[in-house]
């Protein structure tokens, strides 16, 4: 089946939101982190601020209530605090008049890091001794399934086969005739 916007997609005519410019529209950039992990010193605004055109610059101490996101466990900052966890942590939002003023003043925005040892691998991540990216564990989630007695069924098994396998994140859901289902994406 052709999907109706499948040749505009493709061809690079497709109109997005973000292709949109109106009269009065504030532009928006986001400061990130340049580091995976670090402890946030400090982040200073003020020469950011007097940018001509910038309308609005937004830190977590700009937020009022929760600062905190997360699928399973709200863990997560919207806008950075004490410290980044990952590259391209967020930091700063910026508004402005021109998406130009917005970035010149995203750019001039100080921030001073303490760099902080990084965790590039899960099992690395797991281990006991290994640097802590978040406050209580580097583990969100641990679930232990079992059913069945695994020495009789290798002990009665013609082959096995162990191996390490790597698939695609999943996404469960709960599916209409009420039993739950996988989702690869």
């Amino acid at each position: 089946m052709t999907r109706i916007n499948g040749y505009a997609k493709a061809s690079g005519a497709q109109i997005y939101p973000s292709d949109y410019v109106l009269d009065g529209m504030l532009w928006l950039q986001v400061l990130r982190s340049p580091y995976p992990h670090a402890r946030i010193i400090s982040i200073i605004t003020s020469e950011a601020e007097k940018v001509e055109g910038v309308v609005s610059i937004v830190t977590a101490k700009d937020i009022k209530g929760s600062n905190r996101v997360g699928t399973i466990i709200q863990d997560r900052p919207v806008l950075c605090t004490e410290k980044v966890c990952y590259l391209g942590d967020a930091l700063a939002i910026v508004t402005a008049e021109s998406d130009e003023a917005a970035r010149i003043a995203r750019d001039i925005i100080t921030v001073e890091y303490e760099a902080l040892p990084i965790v590039d691998d899960v099992h690395t991540a797991m281990q006991p001794d290994s640097p802590r990216v978040h406050e209580n564990n580097n583990v969100l989630f641990e679930l232990h399934l079992g059913h069945g007695d695994i020495e009789s069924a290798f002990a009665s098994a013609d082959t096995i086969i162990e191996d390490e396998y790597r698939t695609s994140r999943q996404e469960h859901t709960f599916s209409r005739d009420g039993g739950w289902r996988c989702v690869l994406w």
